[in-house]
């Protein structure tokens, strides 16, 4: 059947395949070789194992990386579960071997045609690399006497290293030699070999081929040595003469009695050999910034996309709708024209594109749920090579469709925290999403959330990084490109790029979501903590390039070198006044609420607080310099919440007088005080109707204010969110009254 990777691939890639293709088969035949061993079996079984599955895997596999045939692993397996059946060496040996290896191959078939591939995913990969793990242990342990050239034996790693340390007396040093040898030149060539070839002067192309071809200077090595020195007079074991031609195809044995005592070990077999290949695959894919299967996961990818898009649709008009969020998501997906060979591609994050006549390089890959879209816009531009990707930072709507965009020959450039900031993401990523949930209510619940590992974070591997204030530049079909490492924004790993001859910048999410804006320090839905300071030291670099354009992955580009030196020295001056009074207060000795309260910008530095928000950035400022004991009480230090005594409070005050107090600070138009007093009643009686009325007027209030205000987009989502959890209980059957 044909393959999608045909159609896409590319007569340049044929000599890299070509020679990938040479030195696997060299490798592949020692090491077919020592798998038929450990296996029990003929060393030539090996090679005839090795010939069918690669030609099968070549036709019916997605991985373009993925070597199929023996593996340690499965030879291990095999040989436990035969063992037990019969003796190594003898002909029912080698019949029950291959009665495994067809039953094996029947249950995957199985597997195979009753679409059972996503049983992978339930598969604890802790369990399966602990057992592969382990299986190495003993495969490493079990080699040690070839190693050394003795004779030993045993059950269990116990018995087999005492049976290695009495026979330790016979070890041949000939044999020692030759494999410490062949083991330190495969470590020097994987990491010292092609340094050490640039360093004589040959070109890089020529350079890594020659270090990814070190395990063949070993077999060639060892040959060669093994026919001048006469290795087997010596004393080393050679594998010996190999039957020439291939073996008559037979059918395996057909004794029922055989193929029920193998088909627990056959399953077994499938289900790790099933496991180790995708986990293999698809590592080596991320790695590459390839994909398996990418045709079914852009179909799956652009219908969720639309859905979503439909969904928030149907619900214009409903307050939890409003928002920037929603306004990003409703974007119609265009192509814009920034500059002479600069395109962008609108959607939740935009996709930037620069053109050159050398391939081209983006900036940001966006949503992966807008991936389709946006890919196909740009396609229709230009279906050039992407040459380089830069990532702004690791947000999910900054990097999402960059395994779509890449091949194998596309550079990904980022900061040097970026893999750092993944794997945080990654870990945490069930924790964020439930809040990430509550302030976009239209994303789907955690466990209705497609299961599509191109959403996943993580596998993005970048192949240059740049440092904080640091520059990377480069040139393509005469168009110079430079990337600046800019901390302190969205995030510990923010760059920029930067075209000096155009004078455009794209600031990723450095401005926000606009420019200009106060920058969001405090992250409600749950992030690192923002440095302040480090975001002045980045402006104050970015300052002196003078930029004519801007263009951010969000919105709309803005234009004019004077307006933009103006609005980007304004919010650095912003930051940095929010920033030292905030220091002053603290060492004025008032308290975090006091300063919340007190520290507003003043006229000449004002700007809009619909991202980032001053009170905020007060008390994150705050924490981040004193951490989170403000010396306001004992309580502080302790496991023990205020809210842990409300429901006391509330029995001793009584609710009646409570709600009283909580209806005269409403009446005062003091909303939060309110809402202190309702949670107490709440504690103590979720269902109090006449409390989750107050708290709905006090939600009310409060969002009213922040809309007619300064239109916080988090505040106001977090309002929405708390007023529908409150409709929701006071629609409920329990409720009281």
């Amino acid at each position: 059947m044909p393959r999608d990777w045909i159609k896409d691939y590319r007569r340049d890639t044929f000599a890299s395949d070509l020679l990938a293709g040479v030195i696997v088969t060299i490798m592949l035949i020692p090491q077919s070789l020592a798998y038929a061993l450990l296996a029990g079996l003929p060393a030539e079984m090996g090679l005839y194992a090795s010939i069918l599955p690669l030609l099968a895997y070549a036709l019916l596999g997605s991985s373009r990386t993925l070597s199929v045939g023996p593996v340690a692993v499965v030879s291990l397996m095999t040989a436990m579960a035969v063992g037990k059946i019969a003796q190594t060496g003898t002909a029912e040996y080698i019949s029950a071997a291959i009665a495994l290896a067809a039953l094996s191959g029947v249950m995957l078939l199985v597997l195979g045609f009753l679409r059972f591939g996503f049983l992978a995913n339930f598969l604890s990969h802790p369990v399966v690399s602990g057992f592969i793990t382990a299986s190495a242990i003993v495969i490493g342990l079990s080699q040690v006497r070839h190693l050394l050239g003795i004779e030993a034996g045993g059950d269990n790693l116990v018995s087999l290293g005492s049976s290695l340390l009495r026979n330790l007396d016979d070890t041949n040093l000939v044999t020692l030699a030759t494999g410490l040898l062949a083991i330190g030149f495969l470590l020097w060539s994987r990491n010292s070999l092609r340094q050490g070839l640039l360093k004589l002067g040959l070109p890089n192309t020529a350079a890594t081929i020659l270090s990814k071809a070190g395990p063949v200077f070993v077999i060639l090595a060892t040959v060669a040595a093994s026919y001048l020195f006469d290795f087997q007079q010596r004393g080393v074991a050679l594998v010996g003469m190999v039957p020439s031609g291939l073996p008559t195809l037979v059918m395996p044995p057909l004794d029922p009695g055989l193929w029920s005592q193998l088909a627990l070990s056959a399953l077994l077999i499938s289900i790790i050999g099933f496991v180790e290949s995708v986990s293999v695959g698809k590592t080596l894919a991320a790695k590459r910034r390839q994909r398996i299967n990418p045709n079914q996961e852009l179909v799956a990818l652009g219908a969720i996309g639309d859905a979503a898009t439909r969904r928030l649709g149907n619900d214009q008009g409903d307050e939890a709708t409003h928002g920037s969020a929603v306004e990003l998501i409703k974007r119609p997906i265009e192509i814009q024209q920034v500059a002479d060979n600069v395109y962008l591609a609108t959607g939740v994050g935009n996709v930037m594109m620069i053109t050159t006549d050398e391939g081209n390089v983006l900036f940001d890959t966006g949503l992966v749920l807008q991936t389709p879209k946006q890919l196909k816009a740009l396609r229709e531009v230009s279906d050039a090579p992407i040459h380089t990707i830069v990532l702004s930072h690791s947000h999910a709507d900054h990097i999402g469709g960059t395994r779509f965009y890449a091949d194998e020959k596309t550079r990904v450039i980022a900061h040097r925290q970026f893999e750092e900031e993944q794997r945080y993401l990654s870990e945490l990523e069930p924790y964020q999403y439930a809040r990430n949930r509550t302030l976009f209510p239209w994303m789907p619940a955690w466990e209705d959330r497609p299961d599509i590992a191109m959403m996943r974070y993580g596998g993005i591997e970048p192949t240059v990084t740049v440092d904080d204030w640091e520059m990377y530049s480069f040139t393509l079909g005469g168009v110079e490109f430079q990337v600046f490492g800019t901390p302190g924004a969205e995030g510990a790993d923010n760059v920029v790029l930067w075209l000096p001859q155009q004078k455009i910048l794209f600031s990723g999410d450095f401005f926000g979501p606009q420019f200009p804006q106060f920058p969001n320090v405090f992250t409600m839905r749950g992030e690192k903590v923002r440095k302040p300071i480090e975001y002045v030291k980045s402006l104050d670099f970015l300052m002196p390039l003078n930029p004519e354009i801007v263009v951010p992955s969000h919105l709309d580009p803005s234009h004019g070198a004077g307006q933009i030196r103006a609005d980007m020295q304004r919010i650095r001056d912003a930051v940095q006044y929010v920033h030292d009074e905030t220091v002053a207060g603290m060492n004025a000795g008032k308290t975090v609420y006091q300063l919340m309260q007190e520290i507003n910008l003043p006229p000449e530095l004002e700007l809009v607080q619909n991202h980032g928000k001053v009170d905020w950035a007060v008390r994150s400022i705050w924490d981040y310099y004193m951490t989170w004991f403000h010396f306001d009480s004992t309580t502080e230090l302790y496991p023990v919440p205020a809210s842990d005594i409300y429901a006391d409070l509330s029995a001793v005050a009584g609710n009646e007088g409570l709600l009283s107090l909580g209806q005269n600070y409403l009446q005062r138009g003091e909303p939060v005080k309110a809402l202190h007093v309702v949670e107490i009643v709440l504690a103590g009686e979720p269902t109090n109707r006449e409390a989750l009325e107050q708290r709905q007027q006090a939600l009310v209030t409060l969002l009213e204010a922040a809309e007619a205000g300064l239109r916080n987009d988090y505040e106001i989502y977090w309002l929405q969110s708390r007023m529908a959890d409150t409709a929701a209980r006071l629609e409920s059957p329990a409720i009281d009254g």
